[in-house]
């Protein structure tokens, strides 16, 4: 069974064209990936760290899709209050792209974490303790350097690796 078919949720398939034909790779990969199941507890976690700089790059970006002429409105104080204030949709906009990006990566709920507070650091989580399913899971090493990669943490030597984490 392909990687791509094997993420498909049961029941469901690739769409095909209309002479009856699967379609083209990028078509298939719009279909619902299936989501690994998670358990409701877990204290590791395997994944990305996000510093403030990362989300507010990303912040900047999502605001600049959403709302590209707003910032030239705005003060540079104004701007940057609006994208800061934009954090629980860029969380959910970088799982999406990096999801988006890296078809392979397995799909879970529970894909980001706060780390610390204080810090303003999250984790892009590719898998976690738990359950048996969400920590066996396969994360390709290629994969996880495109995703640092795709997120321009590569200049920072940053790399995934298991984080000590408090989920409830």
């Amino acid at each position: 069974m392909s990687t791509i078919a094997a993420q498909l949720e049961p029941g469901t398939s690739a769409p095909s064209t209309e002479a009856g034909t699967p379609a083209p790779p990028s078509e298939a990969l719009s279909v619902r990936r299936k989501i690994i199941p998670q358990g409701r507890t877990a204290n590791r976690a395997y994944g990305i760290m996000l510093d403030e700089e990362t989300l507010y790059r990303w912040g900047s970006k999502l605001y600049q899709e959403v709302r590209p002429r707003q910032s030239a409105r705005l003060s540079e104080k104004e701007l940057r209050d609006e994208i800061e204030d934009t954090l629980p949709a860029t969380l959910m906009y970088v799982a999406r792209e990096v999801y988006g990006a890296f078809p392979t990566i397995p799909c879970l709920r529970r894909n980001i974490v706060l780390l610390n507070p204080v810090q303003g650091t999250w984790l892009l989580v590719l898998k976690d303790n738990s359950s048996p399913a969400a920590f066996n899971v396969e994360v390709r090493s290629e994969d996880v350097q495109g995703a640092i990669t795709f997120l321009g943490l590569e200049d920072e030597h940053r790399r995934a690796k298991w984080y000590k984490v408090r989920v409830e």
